[in-house]
Formats: C-alpha cells, structure tokens, sequence
C-alpha cells in the first residue's frame, strides 16, 4: 500500500516559544512541532475524516529569528520580554524572562490515509490550522497545503525538493552525543563542545521528556482521568541540513518513540526496536 504525504508548506508563526529547555533558547523544541501535528490529527479526524493518521513529520525551516538584544559588538545576549498590564491592585507583575521566535517552516507528514488530491480534505486541514498554535506562537499565514504519493524513487524525491527549497531539514545527531559519551564525555561537556566550536552546524534541541515521579491523578489537570506525573526534559544534538543535501526523504522524519524500563516519551529519527 501506497503511502502519501501532506506538505504544510510556508507556515509565519510570530512569537513562538523560544525557551524549550532549562538550559537552552532556540528552536522550538520537536515536541512542539509533533505535538502541532497531533493535534491537527485529532480535530481533522473529527471534520468527517476519523481514518487518517499524521505518524511521522519532518521539520524544515526556512526562516528563524530569535527575539534577543545584545549592543553593539556585545557578545553578551538579552530576551526581549514583553510588560503585562497591571494586576487588580495597579501593581506591575514581575517580569519572567520569555524568549521568542518569529518562523517560516514547512511540514512533511505522511501516515495512513491521507487524501490524495482531495480538496474538502485540503480545505479541512487549511481550515483546522487556522485556529492552532504551534510552541505558543500565533500562526499568521497557514500558507499552501499539498499531497501526494511519498516519494519511493530518487526523480521523485527531486521533484518533491524543488518544492521545499531553500531550507533546512532538522535532524537528530544523537550519534555524535553517544559516542563521545562512550569515549568518556560527561553529557554536559559533550553538548558545550560540539555547540560552540568554531564552525559547527550543531544545535541543541529537545527532543522528549523524562518521567521523575510515578503516573497518578491530580487535581485541576487539564485533562480529567490522564494520569499525570512530573518530568524534565530531554536534550540532544540536532543539524539543520539543507533539504537538497538530502539523498531520502525518510531521513528527517521524527516520529513519537516510549521507552517505559527508563520513562522516557521521546522524540526520535530511524528505526527502532
């Protein structure tokens, strides 16, 4: 069976969330972007479309820019926060650092059922967009929605590309932090080296949580009867590549990946067990 994709491409976010991590300002972490996607699933599932399935996506950025100040020559950066209004008693609430981002990027999902050349289905998925945020952000243009046959052979994946480019496909280099964890490298040491030497194409990018406390009901959850329980993020290594340096389509599709023996809610690139 035939798998096809659904291209979102050219997607303005204005003010998405910058601050992903405790440690890191950036990206937006790939649990945003997967968790856009699930939620874009569930409510076109629900506009008379209850087969389809969003399972794996790939995240191409055309254009980023981080709301930060530094003066001139300064190497030292500042977030640009934003004053709230005063609260009841006329007081100004205390500013919490937020770092955002302003983007232009493009989505490749595929999964099954997915309508091909289906113009309710595009005009649902246009429609549903509209109304999402994705990492918190506003999205101020839905930009061009397209599907297809997920490209099999490499005349495919070129004709595919022309559409993308110019940008570039997010990768996950867990690799590289594997092994020089295996040489010996704390975690820590190895995500500072690779990040700030000179020339390097590596980021760092959240890609999962891990689980601290054991699953449990709560009060005032956002969803009633889903066990809940506290967590911390996941960082790693990722690449921005630009999409014509890609040979196969399928290398920069992220999908969720569960771990339950280490609580991990991951996600990831590849094949696994």
């Amino acid at each position: 069976m035939s798998i096809n994709y659904l291209l979102l491409k050219n997607i303005l976010i204005r003010n998405a969330n910058a601050l992903s991590g405790a440690l890191i300002a950036g990206f937006p972490a790939v649990t945003a972007w997967l968790g856009f996607i699930h939620a874009l699933e569930r409510k076109v599932r629900k506009q008379g479309f209850p087969s389809v399935r969003f399972n794996h996506a790939g995240i191409i950025c055309h254009y980023c820019h981080l709301q930060l100040y530094a003066e001139p020559g300064g190497v030292m950066y500042s977030a640009l926060n934003r004053r709230k209004p005063p609260d009841k008693k006329g007081k100004n609430p205390s500013l919490v650092e937020e770092v955002y981002c302003h983007l232009n990027v493009s989505l490749l999902i595929c999964g099954g059922n997915i309508q091909d050349k289906n113009k309710e289905f595009l005009t649902v998925v246009s429609e549903t967009i509209k109304i999402l945020k994705i990492a918190g952000g506003d999205i101020t243009d839905s930009g061009k929605q397209e599907t297809g046959s997920f490209p099999d052979s490499k005349p495919r994946w070129c004709e595919l590309r022309q559409c993308i480019a110019p940008g570039y496909a997010l990768l996950e280099r867990r690799d590289v932090m594997v092994n020089a964890m295996n040489s010996g490298m704390d975690a820590m040491e190895a995500l500072l080296k690779y990040t700030t030497a000179p020339g390097s194409v590596l980021i760092p990018v959240v890609t999962g949580y891990q689980g601290l406390s054991p699953p449990g009901i709560v009060k005032n959850a956002r969803t009633e009867g889903i066990p809940h329980r506290f967590a911390e993020s996941v960082i790693t290594l990722g690449e921005f590549r630009p999409v014509d340096k890609l040979r196969d389509p399928s290398d920069m599709l992220w999908r969720y990946h569960y771990l339950p023996d280490e609580n991990l809610y991951l996600c990831q690139q590849g094949k696994h067990d």
